[in-house]
């Protein structure tokens, strides 16, 4: 099996986070750029930095923090706690064991995983801290520090880290050097300091043998040993290793703040604490090449304008108004074109056309046909007023701290957003507009079917939203702001004054307004629920066409997870459904014609449809749009199904919150959040089932290691909270999950691009199979589609079939279906040709580029190319 090319991502990056000791590999390109002699070991602390005597046994993280860094040094630290213990422990050898088995590891790698084994006792409370990215000159791109449990044990230490650096950070290659004027010289130059007799001849002279049979090498061909990429230097139990010499003092200057006096950075510490891998960010901190920058940019700026400014006597000047420059000839003066004001009405205005009759609730109850409900354009004011979302420039935090975390059944990514303390609440930096409201217990769950396999949920401050795009109106160029800062004497083409006009004129023209009697209507929650299919997700994460179980009605099983009773009989859901939690139910329901009539569907309103299910009533427009009032929300869907379903599930106490999966998997969750996500089980237990598919093709170490992985599913979590000190973002990951990325990815690592092509050719005719067989079900009313009708269907994703070296073709003929793959480029981008009918088994192989046939052997039950 090859994971999708999203899921490789996410497990690259979560690879990458594991391997904490990264920032050794990345000396090695630093390091090129530094190519001096290290100075010799210091043997003592610099005089600069004094080190208070400790005892041999005491450890000293706290003191290192103090003694090492000052807070305007490094914009990236990180630390890794008990580093002996975490390269031993399960959430780490779990993650290894893939990538060393099924993938080809550098040596380097398997090397430094070796070492830190090997070591993992005298390393066992021992942390590491990292900094990159230095923001004054002077001090080394990237630094390392190991602190050992004492002194005695970082001078056993050291010889063994001296040893073992060379080994995955070698010296370049050394250069053969040469005298100049001999390099002059083959280069065809003269040297004009020697008389043309003494020029030595271009050709090398013999070497003189010695006596042991070498010959010597000629004056200036000396090779020059280089000096190794890294440096390191002990300071007690610290151990230090940069990428170029360094001085205490440069690190940390006399009369600076400490790193550990700085504010943010004690909040993310003490909220990271316990975790044991950590990372901070100092976003506000400027280094001096930024500040250079900004100051040459402010200069330029100034040049600009002061040329732009008009020169006295010169054309342009105000002083030289009415007045005729010398020399300048007579001319008749232009009489200017007088434009009337927007607001003037024109002197013979056209006469209006009658719109056309509508028809009567009489008409359409008699039968007559419906007229096709075309929306017309939306408002002016609501397009500019949405347009502007997401645009302006991004409200970065002060600083950002990571932690990762390890549980026998999870990995955890935690984020903090520190933000300044007059900020307003962002989650999400690079959408300033998008504010959250206040913390509370979400009610979503409650009114969405158990069987909903993703939704979230969010708090939003709704008032200081519809604020920020008004302010948001007047800026000149949204999209400029997101890149830079105006330059001076840029003013709004919208002032204030002219967007209240704006929002007036659309008060008067639609009968409400949004900030005094739309906006107080609504709550603060906000949700968006469906099937990983509806909301785009099934073929971007690789399950458009994943195992499609029937669980009969009570029946037992992994299944259940993830959806509640009587959900087998439940068709497959195309589109999302939108929940807005509501306050007073009788005025949202009143301006919903009036805000449709805004967005150009007033027509729709003429054709509604009503349906009542007990308490509730479901109300249709023209089959594009549908709306119910459930519990406290107005629930939203394009498809009348998906509303019917929520109302349905509500009924019947078959909700998301009433599922025994949701609370197992949310139990971390605080009390009050401001936003949170959930993948529901059967998501996950869909890549199980696909995985140990047989028709997928696994090799049998791939088999091997998804044989031991746990079968039953977990579910994805997310909660965002705050709790004053900035926004916080907590994700759980299914450990299952994981561990299958990191295996696909470890096993694809070994694929060509010709073999990763086939292979996907191959599981492209399976998602065509599974989506021709819903189409049929569905759309098709008994027939299958062609390409074109699938995606239009929205069951396959034409850009998926295109980004790989296979044409893809289908043919329909009634009740019967033929699919091929042939290679774009036979030889280059695949070999074989593929083909698949309504039987489902997919059959192959090698016809020169040729379309592959229904005589072809069955490739279903073959390992791929890349793994025969």
């Amino acid at each position: 099996m090859k994971m999708s090319i999203p899921l490789r991502r996410i497990a690259s990056f979560l690879t990458l986070t594991v391997f904490f000791a990264n920032p050794l590999f990345a000396q090695r390109s630093s390091s090129n750029q530094t190519q001096g002699k290290p100075p010799a070991p210091a043997t003592g602390q610099s005089p600069a930095t004094p080190v208070r005597p400790q005892p041999s046994t005491q450890t000293r993280t706290t003191a290192t923090l103090e003694t090492l860094f000052a807070a305007d040094s490094y914009k990236l630290y990180g630390e890794v706690r008990s580093v002996g213990q975490l390269v031993t422990s399960p959430g780490v050898v779990e993650i290894l064991e893939p990538i060393l088995k099924l993938a080809t590891p550098p040596e380097e790698l398997k090397a430094l995983i070796k070492f830190l084994n090997t070591n993992a006792e005298p390393l066992a409370g021992s942390p590491m801290l990292f900094a990159a990215w230095p923001v004054r000159s002077g001090l080394p791109q990237a630094i390392v520090a190991i602190e050992l449990p004492s002194v005695e044990e970082a001078e056993k230490f050291e010889p063994k880290l001296k040893s073992f650096l060379p080994v995955i950070i070698p010296a370049p290659t050394p250069r053969p050097t040469m005298d100049p004027s001999r390099a002059a010289l083959l280069r065809g130059e003269k040297d004009e300091a020697k008389t043309p007799e003494a020029v030595p001849d271009a050709a090398p002279s013999p070497k003189p043998p010695l006596a042991s049979g070498e010959h010597k090498p000629a004056p200036g061909d000396e090779k020059e040993e280089p000096a190794p990429p890294f440096l390191i230097k002990r300071s007690g139990a610290l151990i230090i290793i940069t990428d170029s010499p360094f001085t205490f003092k440069n690190l940390r200057p006399a009369g600076s703040k400490l790193l550990t006096e700085d504010q943010n950075f004690r909040v993310a510490r003490d909220r990271f604490s316990s975790e044991p891998l950590f990372v901070y960010y100092n976003v506000a901190l400027e280094d001096e090449s930024t500040r250079r920058l900004k100051e040459m940019a402010s200069a330029d700026r100034e040049v600009i304008t002061v040329e732009e400014r008009p020169v006295p006597g010169e054309p342009g000047d105000p002083t030289l108004k009415g007045k005729k420059p010398e020399g300048e000839p007579d001319t008749q003066p232009i009489e200017p074109v007088v434009v009337p004001a927007p607001d003037s009405p024109p002197e013979n205005p056209e006469p209006e056309l009658p719109s056309p009759e509508e028809p009567s609730n009489a008409q359409l109850v008699a039968g007559e046909k419906k007229p096709e409900a075309k929306p017309d354009s939306s408002d002016p004011f609501l397009n500019s007023l949405f347009g502007s979302f997401g645009f302006g420039a991004p409200e970065w935090p002060d600083a950002v701290g990571v932690a990762l975390a390890f549980e026998s059944d999870s990995y955890i990514i935690r984020v903090i957003l520190i933000d300044p303390p007059t900020a307003k609440i962002t989650p999400i930096p690079f959408l300033p507009q998008l504010i959250s409201g206040r913390a509370g217990t979400p009610d979503a769950p409650s009114v969405l079917p158990a069987d909903t396999e993703v939704f979230a949920s969010v708090s939003l401050d709704l008032r200081r939203m519809y604020e920020a795009l008004l302010q948001n109106l007047q800026k000149r160029n949204p999209v400029q702001a997101v890149f830079a800062r105006p330059l001076p004497g840029e003013e709004p083409t919208i002032s204030p004054a002219e967007t209240a006009a704006m929002e007036a004129v659309f008060e008067k023209k639609y009968g409400f307004k949004i900030k005094d009697e739309l906006l107080p209507a609504l709550g603060n929650e906000f949700a968006v629920g469906g099937s990983m299919k509806s909301l785009g997700l099934a073929n971007e994460f690789g399950l458009s066409a994943p195992p499609q179980p029937t669980p009969s009605p009570g029946a037992s099983g992994s299944s259940q997870l993830g959806s509640g009773p009587g959900t087998s009989a439940q068709p497959p859901k195309s589109s999302p459904v939108i929940l807005i939690s509501v306050k007073d139910r009788d005025a949202v329901k009143a301006l919903i014609p009036k805000l449709l009539d805004a967005m150009g569907m007033k027509a729709l309103s003429l054709i509604a449809q009503t349906e009542k299910r007990g308490d509730t009533e479901t109300v249709t427009y023209a089959g594009l749009i549908s709306y119910a009032f459930v519990g406290n929300f107005l629930v939203l869907s394009p498809e009348v199904a998906e509303v019917r379903h929520v109302v349905d599930s509500y009924v019947d106490h078959e909700t998301i919150g009433s599922n025994s999966a949701f609370r197992t998997f949310t139990r971390w969750q605080p009390r009050e959040v401001q936003g949170l996500a959930y993948v529901a089980p059967s998501v996950m237990a869909a890549y199980n089932d696909m995985a140990r598919n047989p028709k997928m093709g696994l090799d049998a170490p791939m088999r091997d290691f998804m044989a031991r992985l746990n079968p039953a599913p977990a579910a994805i979590s997310y909660a965002l909270s705050n709790d004053g000190f900035g926004p916080m973002h907590e994700l759980h990951l299914p450990k299952n999950l994981v561990l299958m990325m990191v295996a696909g990815v470890s096993a694809g690592s070994n694929t060509s691009p010709a073999d990763m092509n086939e292979a996907v050719a191959k599981s492209a005719l399976r998602t065509i199979v599974a989506a021709e067989e819903t189409y049929k079900a569905t759309s098709g009313n008994g027939s299958y589609g062609t390409m074109d009708q699938l995606a239009t269907a929205g069951l396959v994703s034409r850009d998926l079939f295109e980004k790989y070296g296979y044409k893809f073709e289908v043919t329909v003929s009634g009740t019967r279906f033929e699919a091929t793959a042939t290679p774009k480029e036979y030889g280059v981008t695949g070999s074989p040709s593929f083909f698949v009918d309504e039987s489902g088994i997919v059959r192959g192989a090698d016809h020169n580029g040729a379309p592959a046939n229904a005589g072809d052997p069955n490739v279903n039950d073959a390992s791929p190319p890349a793994e025969a």
